[in-house]
């Protein structure tokens, strides 16, 4: 009797969701490592200055 390789087995639901998870919790580090990068937050007191900076704009000063 020939054994049969794991490739040659049917895909199951399980297996299916593992490797859905799998990829998932990958995307969610990746994009985490984005949003830290992106919004330069690696101290934790830049947070706010981060944010600040991000959604109000300074306001311009003209020196005449």
């Amino acid at each position: 009797m020939k054994k049969q390789k794991w490739t040659e087995k049917p895909i199951t639901w399980g297996g299916y969701f593992k490797l859905a998870g799998v990829c998932y919790v990958i995307g969610m580090m990746i994009a985490a490592y984005y949003w830290i990068t992106a919004f330069d937050i690696h101290p934790i007191e830049s947070i706010k200055d981060a944010i600040h900076r991000r959604f109000w704009k300074k306001e311009e000063t003209t020196e005449e």
